[in-house]
């Protein structure tokens, strides 16, 4: 029955219903082994099978369930590997990452990076390397993100053969990075070499147009973002900033319009760190129309979208701590552009109130900025 389920599983040609059929079978398997308290290797690798199964089927909870049953199968098996918690803990960190919750990410990473330690040239350390490296990426430590995505392409171009789509992602991670770093010309540098490949385009093409732009070169970006295929939210994101650095606030609400249909289209597959850019664009659009009091609502639910622990969507009410790790270098932006909001209602109306507000939003932004230092 597990060997069924192997076949169907490393099939090249799988497909929802191969793959439904696999999820299934190795749920037999589950059932057979856990009634008989046969604590295995196989059961082990059932659950982790079940969880990537329903994770590239977007079932993020049920997934969870089923990696950290791996988890607690392989160290109930007490003649079982600790090598066979890597993967479990590595996947439970890639969930909690794409639910933006970081401090959780960082925690079972950690516990897979003591394992990959332990034991030279562990399968997917590579993967745990990239993890970690957008990991910090995400927390506006771009340094310390190259380092981590150096270490997983050394290790990929140490393989044979050679994995060229692994190369092309975590050199494309790097000078993203070093695009962050506003060291543009070793970015595109990168990039330019990458091209060729046609591998992962749309990542490029994103990355590549954010270089330019962040360069002053808005028409080369725009260029770039066009040529995305796939990634809507991240490309109407993009041209909505660019349109509003050129002052077309006609064409970035045409945009921003797009964003958000996108988001209300493919809700469930929404990154909240894109819905929170998508807000605070929509936030910065309304300044600029002169609804400031609609614009702070934006912001407000942008800073929501971007710190998993706040959760307030009273408009006087910012972050007043910041436990672990932030999307920092977002979440400080929209709480300045907040402030300043408040600020500009003050100077219209003056009132002892929006001054308040204005104030405690920018203490708010130092908190955080103190924190990450």
């Amino acid at each position: 029955m597990y060997h069924n389920a192997e076949n169907l599983y490393t099939l090249n040609a799988a497909t929802a219903t191969t793959d439904s059929i696999a999820l299934a079978t190795y749920r037999q398997v589950i059932n057979l082994l856990s009634k008989e308290k046969n604590y295995n290797e196989i059961l082990t690798d059932s659950y982790l099978k079940c969880g990537i199964l329903s994770m590239s089927g977007n079932a993020y909870e049920e997934a969870l369930g089923y990696f950290h049953m791996a988890v607690k199968t392989a160290k109930q098996g007490y003649h079982l590997s600790d090598t066979l918690l890597f993967k479990p803990y590595l996947y439970i960190g890639s969930i909690y990452y794409s639910l933006n919750n970081l401090d959780s990410a960082v925690f079972y990473y950690t516990s897979a990076d003591a394992i990959s330690n332990k034991y030279a040239a562990l399968n997917e350390s590579e993967r745990l390397y990239n993890k970690f490296g957008a990991l910090y990426y995400e927390t506006g430590d771009y340094k310390k993100s190259i380092l981590y995505f150096k270490k997983a392409l050394s290790i990929v171009e140490a393989g044979k053969p050679v994995n060229i789509f692994f190369i092309v992602n975590y050199s494309n991670n790097i000078a993203a990075a070093l695009l962050k770093l506003q060291d543009y010309k070793s970015a595109i540098k990168i990039f330019n070499t990458l091209l060729p490949y046609h591998i992962a385009e749309d990542e490029l093409y994103y990355n590549m147009g954010n270089t330019y732009i962040e360069a002053g070169n808005y028409e080369e970006g725009l260029k770039f973002l066009r040529r995305i295929g796939q990634m809507d939210q991240e490309k109407f994101n993009g041209m909505t900033n660019v349109f509003m650095l050129l002052k077309q606030y006609d064409s970035a609400q045409f945009y921003l319009t797009k964003a958000k249909n996108t988001i209300f289209k493919e809700k469930k597959f929404t990154s909240k760190i894109n819905y929170g850019v998508t807000l605070k664009y929509s936030g910065d659009l309304k300044v600029v129309a002169g609804k400031t009091l609609a614009a702070i609502q934006d912001y407000q639910h942008s800073i929501i979208n971007l710190n998993p622990a706040f959760t307030d969507t009273t408009v006087t009410s910012n972050p007043s701590s910041f436990l672990g790790l932030q999307n920092f270098a977002l979440l400080f932006d929209v709480l300045v552009a907040k402030g300043a909001a408040f600020g500009n209602i003050e100077n219209q109306h003056p009132n002892q109130h929006y001054l308040l507000q204005s104030l405690n939003a920018y203490a708010s932004a130092l908190s955080l900025a103190k924190h990450v230092e």
